[in-house]
């Protein structure tokens, strides 16, 4: 798919008039590149802030969608010209020197998808020591990686996307689903890719954001969750039990997070009533098929201890592990880290 763009980064903005100039900033006045921006029903005052903007950028498009983070990246999918496509968050920001980086990987354009590191408050996310490639009989070993620990690979930001293989395959953002919508995109292009790229370098600075919607404990969000699941599942029935294995640990990894930034996070309950709800999430069909399928010899890493528990019957001890994580997660977010 030959272009004169290059590179598409495409911005959702939801009222986001106080950080979205920092994020156009790092990614103008670089030679074909278009940037996106998707307003998508602000309450502030974005829509000046972008028109503003658009006067004092020559490569710059802003776009009007229906509410959501996901309706706003689909309609810059849509409208978008380059080779490839960078999804960036607008309270976010990429390095120059990352620009750089992708830019030079885009124009060579050896590999169907590239993965860099990012920068997390005052913490470096490095997703490998040195530059990685999984192609031929080494795919399904990159695509495993990520697949079980979707935290550290499988957001949409800080990767670039070829747009043909995501045209030609239909992939969209699901706009039903309310979390987990970066992990099921970037699974749905895996099925169709036949190279992955990892690289050492620090492309993207993520801002930490107490007030996501990740990170507000609302006690709404588990039946969400596990429809979430649910229909990320269903993207995985054709693929080889290589890589549905990996999606059991995928599943328990989004359970970990549903348990340290939902349940356990609850003020106003009681732990013998936190475990329990535990316990009554654990036996959905999801969970549950993927906890049976885990062997407990792969049950060694810290983040696979809960799951190890649970087999034991060892709610309890289940329950303190997520206690423990809700009280380093609060530390790290004081001192400007990244957990989950």
């Amino acid at each position: 798919m030959q272009t004169d763009v290059l590179i598409s980064f495409i911005i959702p903005a939801y009222n986001a008039a106080d950080t979205i100039e920092k994020a156009v900033q790092s990614l103008t006045d670089v030679p074909r590149t278009e940037v996106l921006i998707v307003e998508n029903g602000s309450t502030d005052e974005t829509k000046q802030v972008l028109q503003r903007l658009k006067k004092k950028y020559s490569n710059i498009k802003i776009f009007t969608s229906d509410k959501g983070v996901s309706n706003a990246r689909n309609l810059g999918i849509q409208n978008a010209t380059g080779e490839w496509l960078a999804f960036v968050d607008a309270d976010d920001y990429l390095a120059r020197t990352g620009v750089a980086t992708m830019m030079n990987d885009a124009r060579h354009g050896e590999y169907d998808f590239f993965a860099y590191g990012h920068v997390a408050g005052q913490k470096q996310n490095s997703i490998a020591d040195r530059k990685r490639v999984f192609d031929g009989g080494k795919l399904d070993e990159g695509r495993v990686q990520m697949i079980q620990n979707p935290t550290r690979y499988m957001q949409v930001w800080a990767k670039l996307f070829r747009r043909d293989i995501i045209e030609k395959n239909h992939i969209r953002f699901d706009a039903e689903l309310p979390f987990a919508e970066d992990s099921d995109f970037t699974l749905r292009y895996m099925k169709h890719i036949v190279s992955i790229c990892w690289k050492p370098e620090m492309v993207y600075h993520y801002t930490l954001n107490p007030q996501s919607v990740m990170r507000v404990q609302t006690g709404e969000k588990t039946e969400k969750y596990i429809r979430a699941m649910e229909k990320t599942a269903e993207a995985i029935q054709d693929e080889n039990e290589i890589i549905k294995k990996a999606y059991d640990k995928y599943v328990m990894m989004h359970f970990n997070i549903m348990m340290v930034r939902e349940v356990f996070q609850q003020r106003t309950y009681s732990f013998r009533v936190k475990c329990k709800k535990m316990k009554s999430v654990a036996k959905t069909t999801i969970f549950k098929n993927a906890i049976d399928a885990i062997r407990v010899k792969e049950c060694k890493s810290a983040r696979m201890l809960p799951v190890l528990l649970m087999k034991m019957k060892l709610n309890w001890l289940a329950g303190i592990i997520y206690m423990l994580r809700v009280k380093q997660n609060e530390g790290h977010e004081k001192r400007g880290i990244n957990s989950i």
